[in-house]
């Protein structure tokens, strides 16, 4: 009875055993799963953050180059014929020898070149 009572008593504990470590292997395998999430999501987050600083970043620049692209550029013509006219505004004088009004400053305030007056004038 003694000895039956003890083989049982063992085989209790072994399959209690056996139940603990296979709760310790699937806590153990959880806590990998849990922190592998993690990591990724980790992960995730600084690779969604950089590139969004990234994206911030080029379109920053393309609204630099756009803003470049929409300033008109006035060449040194344009600018000497713009201080001319504020001469003769200055002066009272806003018509050219011809007695008609310049149009050649009044284009080139418009950002439009000396080059395109002349040529739209002939």
């Amino acid at each position: 009875d003694c000895t039956r009572l003890l083989v049982e008593g063992l085989q209790v504990n072994k399959a209690k055993a056996k139940a603990l470590v296979m709760d310790a292997r699937q806590a153990m395998l959880s806590r990998k799963e849990y922190f592998a999430r993690t990591e990724d999501q980790l992960r995730t987050k600084l690779v969604t953050g950089g590139v969004a600083i990234f994206r911030e970043r080029l379109d920053r620049k393309d609204s630099k180059r756009e803003d470049k692209r929409k300033t008109p550029v006035m060449t040194l013509r344009d600018a000497f014929e713009l201080r001319k006219q504020r001469e003769r505004a200055a002066n009272g004088d806003t018509e050219d020898d011809n007695g008609g009004i310049d149009e050649g400053a009044a284009k080139s305030m418009a950002g439009l070149s000396l080059q395109d007056t002349a040529g739209a004038l002939k």
